[in-house]
């Protein structure tokens, strides 16, 4: 019995230490705010973002789609997607984004399907705590 027991725990032992997907796994909400002038009425202030390196589900406010790339490295997370639905009233787009771990920058690139014009966003983040909001 304790022989089970032990070959059972050195193989549970050994699929983590073998499986680095579930080793660099990432399920993160962030509050990103960019700093704007006061006048700009169309420029977002804050946004959620929430990312599933398992599902590679990006949800950026109310924007959801699935990345095509998703990679995890120790300084960044990046993703990118080449046909995201309803980016654009009229067409689809391409979007990526890179989250820099230590620094908290978020930097977003939306382009519009047959465009050669990137929009670019670029974000500070922190994690998001329901406590924090302002109202």
């Amino acid at each position: 019995m304790y022989k089970q027991k032990l070959s059972f725990l050195f193989f549970i032992i050994l699929l983590g230490f073998t499986s680095p997907k579930y080793l660099k796994s990432v399920e993160l909400s962030i509050l990103c705010i960019k700093e704007t002038n006061v006048n700009d009425k169309k420029d977002i202030k804050d946004i959620i973002v929430s990312l599933n390196s398992d599902s590679k589900s990006i949800e950026i406010g109310g924007l959801r789609f699935t990345a095509d790339q998703f990679i995890i490295t120790d300084s960044n997370i990046r993703w990118s997607a080449e046909k995201v639905e309803n980016l654009y009233d009229e067409s689809p787009g391409y979007a990526a984004g890179t989250l820099g771990r230590f620094s908290g920058n978020l930097s977003l690139i939306f382009r519009k399907e047959n465009s050669l014009k990137d929009n670019k966003m670029n974000l500070s983040c922190k994690r998001y705590k329901m406590k924090d909001r302002i109202f």
